[in-house]
């Protein structure tokens, strides 16, 4: 039995070792380390999965005698990472690309979730410990300066200011102001924010403050590489090796899809505001598909007829939807496909009252696809052999070829690709209804 491994944020090496050695630390078991994290992550990193990192659920806490008792709205991830003070989950979530200004069911975002945190904890701070205080003001930090929205308030609770100022601390209270938290609410019947400093120097010092001059500082880079975002990811960057697979494998890219010349990059999304990634796939040379035509054709760029593919309720399937891929595909992908186009034939069949097994073997056999997403039934390219896939293995003769073959409807693609030097955008191309794409292979 393999050694089972342990879980792999999604966090710079060097990064996570620094933060490991911080002292405010010492007491933290992350979230980031656990199985149920972990699971998590297959499922926010997996594209063809619809969980990202922003669903809003009942999430529970994990065990802490600082959390006992406490009740939660329904929240994000995120939420939970500043109510547990765990700095490398928060740092992991932005990294995953979750909204910074996520808002739990209560209207609260994650920075808000921390000010709250931070008062609570300043009123009673026998409910937990210095370093738990340290790392919620981190986690503040580390928001502030991702440029959240600073000015959020929920219609019946303080803005992140207002908070920051009841539990007096300036460090917070100068990082709001330098990135243009608003004293006075807008609309709201909120006193300023300066009201909630009792002694009449640190009034003075807030005002002083408050009329410097302000210039928000630039975003430093989410991806935790210690840059700014205008030196990494604002351009292409590629997706790490040792981070999960994005076909939901759950094997590390380096060892997954890396491998068959399909390649991830990350950018930026300056409008949904995180590390947007970005699948494409090369060609390789090396990858050859016989086409049963007598000579050996190449697999061409399937980036953008990519699997896998929902289709459309009148069940429209058109000739460019398949490829053989080979090893260039995850099998994952590659049977995921499968059974999408195969369930489209079946659908086919059934809905034309195809009974009879000639007539149903003849439609597969032109249109259903193997595991490789090339054509399911192959025939012998060896000299004078008529041996098909199907027969049983013991009656094929020394020279039977059963290499992966490619549809009529592939060889179409193929042959389009090769003679114009371009691929195919499946908006460029009309798509036929399913029922007339076989009737022409049945009529052939």
């Amino acid at each position: 039995m393999p050694k089972p491994t342990k879980p792999t944020p999604h966090l710079p090496a060097e990064f996570l070792r620094r933060m490991m050695a911080d002292p405010m630390m010492a007491d933290c078991k992350s979230m980031v380390f656990t199985e149920e994290f972990r699971a998590e992550r297959w499922k926010i990193v997996d594209l063809s999965v619809h969980r990202g990192p922003d669903t809003v659920a009942g999430l529970q806490l994990p065990e802490s005698p600082y959390l006992n008792g406490v009740k939660t709205p329904e929240m994000g991830q995120i939420h939970i990472s500043a109510i547990t003070a765990d700095p490398l989950h928060l740092c992991e979530m932005i990294r995953l690309g979750t909204d910074m200004d996520l808002k739990d069911s209560e209207g609260h975002t994650p920075l808000l979730a921390a000010m709250r945190c931070l008062m609570v904890y300043n009123e009673h701070p026998e409910m937990c410990s210095p370093l738990w205080i340290s790392r919620l003001r981190f986690i503040a930090r580390t928001l502030i300066e991702q440029l959240v929205d600073v000015n959020i308030t929920p219609t019946t609770g303080l803005s992140a200011l207002h908070m920051a100022c009841h539990v007096r601390d300036w460090e917070i209270i100068g990082l709001l102001l330098q990135h243009g938290a608003h004293a006075v609410v807008p609309g709201s019947s909120l006193r300023p924010a300066v009201d909630l400093l009792t002694l009449a120097s640190d009034k003075k010092r807030f005002r002083k403050l408050e009329k410097s001059p302000k210039s928000r500082p630039p975003q430093p880079c989410p991806c935790w590489s210690g840059k700014l975002l205008a030196d990494c990811h604002a351009t292409d960057q590629p997706y790490p090796h040792e981070f999960y697979c994005t076909c939901g494998s759950k094997k590390s890219y380096g060892k997954c899809c890396s491998r068959r010349n399909i390649f991830v990059f990350e950018k930026w999304d300056d409008g949904s505001r995180y590390i947007r990634p970005q699948v494409v796939r090369f060609p390789d040379p090396a990858i050859k598909v016989d086409g049963g035509r007598g000579v050996t054709q190449e697999i061409v760029d399937a980036h953008y007829i990519s699997l896998p593919r929902e289709f459309l309720d009148n069940g429209a399937l058109s000739e460019e939807h398949a490829l053989p891929q080979g090893r260039s595909y995850s099998k994952i992908a590659c049977l995921e496909a499968q059974k999408r186009w195969n369930a489209a034939v079946d659908k086919y069949l059934s809905l034309n009252n195809i009974s009879e097994p000639v007539e149903i073997f003849k439609i597969e056999r032109a249109a259903k696809i193997g595991a490789s997403n090339g054509a399911m039934y192959r025939t012998c390219e060896g000299a004078g052999c008529v041996n098909r896939d199907e027969v049983n293995e013991k009656l094929r003769c020394c020279k039977c070829k059963m290499k992966e073959q490619a549809l009529p409807s592939q060889m179409a693609i193929d042959k389009y690709l090769i003679e114009t030097g371009k691929p195919i955008e499946a908006l460029d191309m009309p798509s036929n209804s399913i029922e007339a794409h076989l009737e022409r292979l049945v009529s052939k």
